[in-house]
């Protein structure tokens, strides 16, 4: 008896583009935040937006998207 299995790619196929997503928004914010490294009157004397409330949230978007999309659409792909 022969057996046909069909993998279902839909998870790693929306895993992909959220990658690129999350990739791209860490990276503005790590523009912003070098941009206001060079110059300071970019914050706009608007404390949401200073050096230290803006690395943290850096940080935390390159965590999600390297090590939640990236990593998990890998583990996807070869389970499927």
């Amino acid at each position: 008896m022969e057996s046909t299995n069909t993998y279902n790619y839909t998870v790693v196929r929306q895993f992909a583009p959220m990658t690129v997503v999350w990739g791209i928004v860490a990276m503005l914010v790590g523009v912003l935040i070098a941009a206001q490294l060079r110059w300071p009157e970019l914050n706009f004397d608007i404390p949401w937006l200073s050096y230290g409330r803006l690395r943290p949230l850096h940080a935390h978007l390159i965590k999600l998207e390297d090590e939640g999309r990236v990593r998990e659409s890998q583990v996807s792909w070869r389970l499927a």
